[in-house]
């Protein structure tokens, strides 16, 4: 850390957006520095600035920008260049030129304490409008920013206020209540950090404004956990939640929530006495009256002219005539029953009558729409990537002004898709334009991560029209794993006597000598990109992280090259999972592939390349990689629902008895193409396909009922 005292001499970079650059900056003794900043900054101004090394690979020999403070120009060239910068637009050399005459050398700190005084200078109103406007804003944004730099706010947060609002004013009213900006139905802002800049402001542990927020904040994790929108009146569970974070008592806990029910911040409904959150209460709102809107319109007169090849049965024909012809369609159906076949034909029967662009094909992960692109031929997208969702922390912002044009908008594995991001999908399409809507998913699978139930919610809405599929036609010599799977889903341990599917029964202290014997027969007949491992939990001897372990070191041994990131070792070659959403990088959660490629310079990662499907190489930095990758030799069912592998072996042990339920264990099952293994303890698996998946409350199921 060090503070130094010089001038901008020029911009390296600057982003798209303005938020931020790189640039030299010269100090008083001529050395220079290449600065990273998210402030906007001026050629040739005067600053004293506080910087640190900083330890991104992909900014090599840069300082990060911790504190900047504008030095007031005090010389006639820096006075005149400072108000004939393009800080001060409109403003010309001749204006500044009048302002110096008239103020002399210290014209700028003059002003900057005596704005008024710019329209006693003798230049016109409306330039000394500008340059006070200008003057006095900019002061404000000086100590916004020093704000967040003395009390180490978060970046990322001084940047999702900047770019969702014009910050200088709105600040007085974001001091007197910050907590409002968890107003918002996007959940742009999280609690914890708006939290934490209430703290700085001075907000006590105990103000009642802060612990309203708490306590809504404390239901909204109840909802995300659970699934749920709404709970019923027995509330002890978020009172619960919020005591472990803050000593409230019953009393002051009821008190502060019938406060929020009254402000309509929670609502209550006497007929089921549930309480339910405003946000998402409108979001429920929203979904339900767009459906509503779709539903009533009239159908087109449009006669397609059906191309359906013969080989399709009678159930299957008619799904495709009736997400043709109808307004809402769902296509439901489990495994192997030929959902990907039957959106292929509707695509290519759509084209007939829409443009291509008209017509919106999504998918909950970029794994997924490389499938559907990969089998139907339609260019595929996720929901973010399709909406241009933008990354803030880890949340994604829609693009409020990017709203889509489509007729059609069909979605593949919609099981998968919550009410949050439902509904940002429809508030991104024109509504008035959008004529049809085809969903497509099985709902024996486990639900959406987040809260809400949709895909179960519209089957019984009344308004779709519901196609169920019956038929599996992709494993017809293995039909033994569909007919397990099935099993298993009524809730009837399945026989497990076929050489396809099959259950060894162990406990977990003999797990690791079965389990290797197991990879070694079948990495004498699959390549591992083919083997796909799944369990529920990450820790133990038989969980995800040493799992992932044992298979490595089956496959490399310490002779090859590695490197080393975060304590693990990654070899070349190496099988790993992109875990969060990014659209910087173009690639999202539960993206599969393989290590490509490490550049080490003077013994420091520089970068690392990962090779996804279709040939997507991301060049990843060291620190992108410890975020993001993990090796995925084994993962969770939810990271792999959507998708499929010639071989499953599925883990099932007491450890993680509490995590196993019918609808995961079907989920698991129903991913294997042409072998099927599981490995564990029988009573436990007795136990999960017992475990019945408790129904979601849901809103918008009343909505349908009302």
């Amino acid at each position: 850390m060090k503070t130094v005292e010089g001038k901008i001499k020029k911009i390296l970079f600057a982003s798209d957006k303005s938020d931020f650059f790189i640039f030299l900056f010269e100090d008083l003794q001529k050395n220079i520095y290449k600065i990273k900043s998210v402030e906007k900054i001026i050629l040739n101004n005067r600053y004293l600035i506080e910087i640190q090394e900083s330890k991104n690979e992909k900014y090599p020999d840069t300082w990060e920008l911790n504190k900047i403070q504008p030095i007031a120009p005090s010389e006639k060239s820096e006075v005149i260049n400072y108000f004939s910068s393009s800080v001060f637009k409109g403003i010309g050399k001749k204006v500044a030129e009048d302002i110096y005459d008239k103020l002399g050398d210290n014209a700028v700190l003059f002003l900057k304490k005596k704005p008024n005084e710019i329209f006693n200078v003798g230049i016109s109103k409306k330039k000394a409008q500008t340059i006070f406007d200008i003057l006095t804003t900019q002061d404000l944004e000086t100590e916004i920013l020093d704000f967040f730099n003395v009390n180490k706010l978060s970046k990322s947060f001084y940047k999702k206020l900047k770019n969702n609002f014009l910050l200088s004013q709105m600040w007085n009213e974001l001091k007197e209540n910050p907590y409002s900006l968890l107003n918002f139905d996007d959940n742009i802002f999280l609690f914890e950090e708006v939290d934490e800049f209430a703290l700085a402001l001075g907000f006590s542990h105990d103000n009642l404004k802060r612990l309203k927020y708490l306590i809504l904040n404390a239901f909204l994790k109840y909802f995300e956990d659970s699934g749920n929108t709404y709970i019923n009146s027995n509330i002890k569970i978020i009172f619960n939640y919020v005591k472990r974070t803050f000593p409230i008592t019953d009393e002051y806990f009821k008190e502060i929530v019938k406060m929020c029910i009254n402000e309509k911040f929670l609502f209550y409904n006497p007929i089921n006495k549930s309480l339910t959150l405003k946000n998402i209460l409108k979001q429920e709102l929203f979904i339900y009256e767009k459906l509503d809107d779709i539903f009533k319109k009239e159908n087109s007169n449009f006669k397609f002219t059906l191309n359906i090849p013969n080989y399709l049965d009678d159930i299957q024909e008619s799904a495709i005539k009736t997400a043709l012809n109808q307004n809402l369609t769902i296509i439901t159906g489990g495994p192997g029953t030929g959902k990907t076949e039957l959106l292929k034909h509707i695509w290519n029967n759509l084209k007939n009558k829409y443009e291509k662009s008209k017509i919106a094909v999504l998918a909950p992960t970029g794994r997924a729409a490389f499938r559907i692109t990969e089998k139907s031929f339609a260019n595929a997208k996720t929901i973010h990537s399709f909406l241009e969702a933008e990354k803030e922390e880890n949340v994604f912002v829609f693009k409020k002004e990017s709203t889509k044009n489509i007729n059609v908008l069909i979605i593949d594995e919609f099981s998968m898709i919550n009410t949050s991001v439902f509904y940002s999908l429809l508030k991104g399409i024109k509504i008035n334009e959008l004529e049809k809507i085809i969903l497509i998913g099985d709902n024996d699978q486990l639900p959406a991560i987040g809260y809400g139930n949709l895909l179960s919610d519209f089957i019984n809405s009344g308004y779709f029209n519901v196609i169920k599929l019956e038929n599996n036609y992709r494993q017809k010599d293995k039909m033994q794993i569909i007919n397990d799977a099935q099993k298993a889903n009524l809730g009837i341990l399945p026989d497990f006597n076929s050489y396809e599917s099959d259950f060894i029964e162990i406990t977990e202290e003999n797990f690791v000598s079965v389990f290797e014997n197991e990879m070694d027969n079948y990495l004498k007949l699959y390549k591992i990109e083919n083997i796909t491992i799944i369990a529920p939990f990450y820790k133990g001897i038989a969980g995800i992280d040493n799992v992932n372990l044992i298979v490595q070191s089956k496959i490399f041994n310490n002779n090859q090259d590695f490197f080393i990131i975060k304590n693990q070792k990654f070899f070349i070659n190496d099988k790993v999972i992109q875990n969060e959403n990014d659209s910087e990088l173009n690639v999202f959660n539960g993206e599969i592939g393989i290590i490509e490629d490490v550049a080490i310079y003077k013994e420091e990662i520089k970068f690392i390349i990962v090779k996804f499907a279709n040939d997507k190489k991301i060049k990843y930095t060291k620190k992108q990689f410890e975020k993001y990758i993990t090796l995925a030799y084994c993962i969770s069912v939810h990271k792999f629902q959507g998708s499929e592998s010639p071989v499953i072996i599925m883990l099932i042990f007491n450890n993680y008895k509490s995590f196993l339920t019918r609808k995961l264990i079907y989920t698991g099952m129903t991913r294997a193409q042409e072998f099927l293994k599981l490995i564990g303890e029988k009573e436990v698996l007795e136990f999960a396909l017992k475990n019945i998946d408790i129904e979601r409350n849901t809103n918008l199921r009343h909505l349908f009922k009302k």
